[in-house]
């Protein structure tokens, strides 16, 4: 595949009006906005950029939809945004989101987006497309959703269509799965008083995109995939059967290494409060439980890291890295993010057989290549 014309130059010609029928998160800016506070301004970046990348989201899309339409090879490929025609708040599945994106969620959680899906036969793609410059953390967004998708797919080759602009560094050592384009820069002066003041009596009716080839996410045929019970799964399997031992064994497995990309951290059990205190150096927060979980973290192919999860009296839920010299680092969760959500999961499927001695972690740490701790 190469890319066409129309999306190496973000050309909007032919789109209508189209990309403004899309929801955005606008409200925020454009208070910001009217405190007189312009783009290059520290409080504004963050927001700016979150939008913007929404806007360049959306017009390749729309030109990628019409790149689909006139190929020879794209058999099938997956409808979004306006062009689908209903939402559906599943449990468990593909379905549209609020912001009428693909995503696959379990138990109504959100466990991965994609700005895109479509089928060469039997290969599956999934696109990204971003205007960030950096691509380290993409990189590693790709590992979770490949994984995820060969779960969901598993006679299928998963590949990944990567849009990028020119700005893009980093692009030459994603994996050979990857096939990368890259578009000019996104300019946005050109269309982003319109995004921000929409009329929606002024704009052009939503101009649909037809052919036969296009799906919805209710069309899709694919194995479920369960994200709470396979952190369960990986719980109850981490520890030998009435043994005090890890089973590192298990943790060090082939099949077990797609969970490391799909559930990011795997929890293998929890310490007291008092065996946690013995591992830092002056924490001075009183812990709401006794128990203090356990997890491991793949940070790249071969490096892991060991994290702890707590929630201190009248504080969220934090996460707790330790260094090699007893030092700590907190970092709070988000109330309604993943992190909070599976703490209040294994709050009710917790077990005394969980329960791990340090001479557990120390294991942990000498058959694992552990960093920062």
């Amino acid at each position: 595949m190469q890319i066409s014309k129309e999306l190496a130059n973000l050309d909007l010609t032919n789109l209508s009006d189209n990309i403004y029928h899309y929801p955005y998160k606008t409200k925020h800016l454009r208070k910001l906005i009217k405190q007189g506070l312009d783009f290059d301004n520290p409080n504004v970046i963050s927001t700016y950029s979150s939008f913007k990348g929404e806007v360049y989201e959306n017009i390749v899309y729309e030109l990628l939809l019409r790149y689909a339409k006139n190929s020879k090879v794209i058999t099938k490929f997956v409808l979004k945004g306006p062009h689908q025609n209903s939402q559906e708040n599943i449990k468990n599945g593909f379905g549209i989101d609020i912001k009428d994106q693909i995503v696959y969620k379990s138990g109504y959680k959100d466990i991965s987006e994609f700005d895109g899906l479509f089928f060469i036969n039997n290969d599956i793609y999934f696109v990204e497309s971003t205007i960030t410059k950096v691509t380290t953390s993409l990189r590693k967004r790709l590992r979770k959703k490949k994984a995820l998708l060969e779960e969901l797919f598993p006679s299928s080759k998963i590949k990944t269509l990567i849009i990028v602009t020119h700005e893009a560094t980093g692009t030459s050592v994603f994996p050979d799965y990857c096939i990368v384009w890259k578009t000019k820069p996104l300019n946005i002066d050109l269309i982003i008083d319109k995004v921000l003041n929409l009329n929606s009596e002024k704009l052009a009716p939503f101009m649909l995109v037809k052919d036969k080839k296009f799906i919805e996410t209710k069309d899709l045929k694919y194995n479920q995939f369960r994200y709470f019970n396979t952190l369960h799964y990986v719980l109850k399997r981490a520890k030998k059967y009435q043994s005090k031992k890890i089973n590192i064994d298990f943790l060090k497995s082939k099949n077990i290494d797609k969970y490391f990309d799909i559930l990011t951290k795997l929890y293998i059990g929890y310490i007291n409060t008092t065996q946690f205190l013995t591992l830092v150096n002056g924490f001075d927060k009183d812990i709401e439980d006794d128990r203090v979980m356990v997890t491991v973290e793949k940070k790249d192919e071969s490096k892991y890291v060991v994290a702890y999860f707590l929630k201190p009296k009248g504080m969220k839920l934090q996460r707790v890295d330790i260094d090699k010299d007893k030092n700590y680092n907190l970092l709070e969760k988000e109330y309604k993010g993943f992190s909070t959500s599976e703490a209040k999961y294994l709050a009710h499927i917790i077990k005394p057989q969980y329960q791990l001695e340090l001479q557990n972690i120390i294991d942990l740490k000498n058959n694992f290549e552990i960093i920062g701790n």
